[in-house]
């Protein structure tokens, strides 16, 4: 390849990657297709190819693409954890797996791949299992947050609520702003049949964050649970005058509102 071709792959290249940090999606693709018309045994554009068609929601693509890199570059860890993550986005958590896995072999000490195998198992209803990954991921980062809450979850499905609450007890104080943790262990009181505390949970949470849809929806789940359908229906409502779209809080208050005979 001649010294203008390098500099101008080079250049292409660079400017895919600009078009990608600003959005530019479509854009970004036709810059990496030129280069790859150049040289298409340029492993980490099929792997920025990759992402850019996950971006844009082509699942199928970006795998493609992540092959490709990875048939070129058999241990391109990134792209066998990103094919992984693909996968998982489609629900194939077997085939996600066995990326993650391949990714493990190659760095066993990354929390990061360690935290996203144990979510695509308690995704798959293998709480056990996943619990198992999220301890090692925080054995090797123990400030991490989302493995906190996510083991919190996984035991909380398990029905182990005061280990729940302990995990998520810890992510709070490591994230004492996170909404999504908040909900977590206001809905763990809930579980435990301490309705007046799950309640008075939410509400702390919404006097910081009154906006957030997702706050009053399982707010409004937990007093449909304890068979409290106007105060339910109260919640729902809060959260679709917020986000009118919000199809799982439509559902839930049409079911409420059967139960209500209205």
């Amino acid at each position: 390849m001649g010294f203008w071709n390098r500099n101008n792959k080079k250049s292409l290249f660079k400017k895919g990657n600009d078009l990608f940090d600003q959005g530019k999606y479509n854009e970004a693709l036709k810059c990496y297709e030129k280069v790859l018309e150049m040289d298409s045994n340029y492993s980490q554009v099929w792997f920025n190819k990759g992402n850019t068609f996950r971006q844009l929601g082509e699942y199928e693509n970006a795998i493609n693409s992540y092959n490709k890199a990875i048939e070129l570059s058999p241990n391109y860890n990134s792209a066998w954890f990103n094919k992984g993550s693909t996968f998982g986005l489609q629900g194939e958590f077997s085939k996600a797996l066995e990326c993650l896995n391949k990714t493990l072999v190659l760095d066993p000490d990354d929390p990061t791949t360690w935290f996203m195998k144990g979510l695509f198992l308690k995704e798959d209803e293998k709480y056990q299992e996943a619990l198992e990954c999220f301890d090692k991921a925080l054995k090797l980062d123990p400030k991490y947050v989302d493995a906190w809450l996510h083991k919190g979850n996984a035991l909380n499905f398990l029905e182990q609520y005061e280990e729940s609450l302990k995990s998520l007890n810890i992510a709070l104080k490591l994230d004492p702003e996170n909404s999504d943790i908040w909900i977590s262990k206001c809905g763990v009181l809930g579980c435990m049949g301490k309705l007046d505390e799950s309640i008075k949970c939410f509400d702390k949470r919404l006097k910081q964050d009154p906006g957030n849809a997702r706050i009053w929806l399982v707010r409004g789940i937990i007093f449909k649970n304890f068979e409290k359908y106007q105060e339910a229906l109260e919640s729902y409502e809060k959260a679709l005058e917020l986000k009118p779209d919000y199809e799982n809080a439509l559902n839930y208050k049409n079911e409420v509102m059967e139960l209500m005979n209205f």
